[in-house]
């Protein structure tokens, strides 16, 4: 598997933030060989901690597109 991701945005507001990105993978089915590529989006939910230390709370993603054959 490979995978790449693109910053798209960062929104702060107070001791919380979103970050949003897209992604790509590159997958292989173990099995039979058969390669797929798929495209996403993410959105990370940031806080700050009481010593100033930015935290990952919550990561959620979802495909953008249908998976695809690669051939």
């Amino acid at each position: 598997m490979s995978a790449s991701a693109a910053e798209a945005g960062v929104l702060a507001l107070g001791d919380h933030a979103y970050a949003f990105r897209t992604y790509t993978e590159r997958r292989r089915n173990r099995a039979d060989g058969s390669r797929t590529l798929v495209r996403g989006r993410l959105v990370y939910f940031l806080r700050r901690n009481a010593a100033g230390d930015w935290g990952i709370r919550l990561i959620m993603n979802s495909h953008s597109h249908p998976m695809e054959p690669i051939t």
